[in-house]
């Protein structure tokens, strides 16, 4: 091959890294992540769901109503 189309392919291959390198630092969305707390009352459903199959079905409903209450307030 003839010294200048090597240069050229080098010098092709070498911005083609640089760019794919510097897109990946691009500025992603924010992901917002919640909070695990035992103390929001996940902790006594999760052993009520293990202990009592049941009533774990009950515990789950009453929450979603909840959280459709608290969207209707809003």
């Amino acid at each position: 091959m003839n010294k200048k189309i090597e240069r050229y392919i080098i010098l092709g291959l070498f911005l083609a890294i640089i760019i794919l390198g510097l897109s990946g630092c691009a500025n992603k969305p924010v992901q917002t992540t919640k909070k695990i707390s035992v103390y929001d009352g996940s902790m006594s459903i999760a052993i009520a769901c293990i202990f009592s199959p049941k009533d774990c079905d009950k515990i789950q409903d009453e929450k979603e109503w909840e959280e459709v209450d608290k969207t209707l307030d809003k």
